[in-house]
């Protein structure tokens, strides 16, 4: 189905829903409280204005390598044509001490996963005021959790970079940031100000995404079914670093367009799987030693 009238959240509605009607009968399928038509009215009459003020949803600054900023702009179309997918594994060892770092600090792994990116953005860009895009099912809502259509939103994650000592000091200021993303993440990414004109750029040029674990292979009755989600799939958006459960470790997947050179997109993603095992090696390392080009 196409991305206009469906997201993945729906297609695991769906997808559980066909498991239950293939199990046998009599089949009772779980009860639906929303369908699409009504998600759209609640969220119109959530008063959406209330979400249009602090600095979670003005977005200043556009993380972008300097060449890529340099290099002359290319139709999204053009170059949603011929993505680069690279990929790094990130072994057991390294994925717990990450999720062990998320529970010290009382947060989530989300929070730490995007502490390491903006370390590394800050490291290429030499940027401090970072705005880094990411999707959320937006299904706060307990009539929406069967609803399915196109229910998705995008929350622009800004966090400024003061002269950090530690990275946990870094970890807190992202946990500030996604707590205010998750409590406007009704707000319409389109309505979002990006108070400045001047961006050089759409504020998705940079997107940080996290996979929720996923069951691949399941049987109904007689029936198997088996989820399939191919890794060069690409990506519409500039620059999408993407994590993903695999096995006990995770797999980091970076998508990006001919914006970013080659050489460029290896060195970010080599710079989040370094920066992310150093972390685990020595959580109080001084932000600096990890900031080193």
């Amino acid at each position: 189905m196409h991305h206009l009238v469906t997201d993945g959240w729906s297609c695991g509605a769906l997808f559980e829903e066909l498991r239950i009607l293939y199990a046998g009968s009599p089949a009772e399928l779980p009860p639906m409280r929303w369908q699409y038509p009504q998600f759209v009215a609640g969220l119109a009459g959530g008063s959406p204005g209330r979400h249009r003020t602090g600095p979670a949803t003005r977005v200043l600054a556009r993380p972008a390598d300097r060449a890529a900023a340099a290099a002359p702009a290319v139709p999204r179309a053009a170059t949603g044509s011929h993505p680069g997918v690279l990929a790094r594994d990130l072994d057991a060892v390294n994925a717990d001490g990450l999720r062990a770092l998320a529970r010290r600090h009382r947060t989530t792994l989300f929070t730490v996963a995007l502490a390491v990116y903006y370390a590394v953005l800050h490291r290429v860009t030499g940027q401090g005021d970072l705005a880094v895009a990411s999707l959320f099912a937006n299904r706060s809502r307990p009539e929406s959790q069967r609803t399915v259509g196109f229910c998705a939103n995008m929350v622009v994650l800004r966090t400024r970079l003061p002269p950090f000592a530690t990275f946990a000091a870094l970890v807190q200021a992202t946990h500030a940031t996604t707590a205010a993303a998750f409590a406007k993440q009704e707000q319409p990414y389109q309505a979002v100000p990006t108070g400045s004109a001047n961006l050089g750029g759409r504020v998705d040029d940079v997107v940080f995404q996290m996979m929720a674990e996923l069951t691949h292979r399941v049987r109904a009755g007689d029936t198997e079914f088996e989820l399939l989600v191919p890794e060069a799939i690409g990506s519409r958006f500039g620059t999408e670093l993407a994590l993903a459960p695999r096995g006990d470790g995770m797999r980091v997947v970076l998508f990006h367009t001919p914006r970013l050179a080659p050489t460029d997109a290896l060195r970010l993603l080599d710079g989040y799987v370094t920066v992310a095992r150093a972390i685990v090696a020595n959580p109080a390392a001084a932000l600096s030693t990890l900031l080193r080009r």
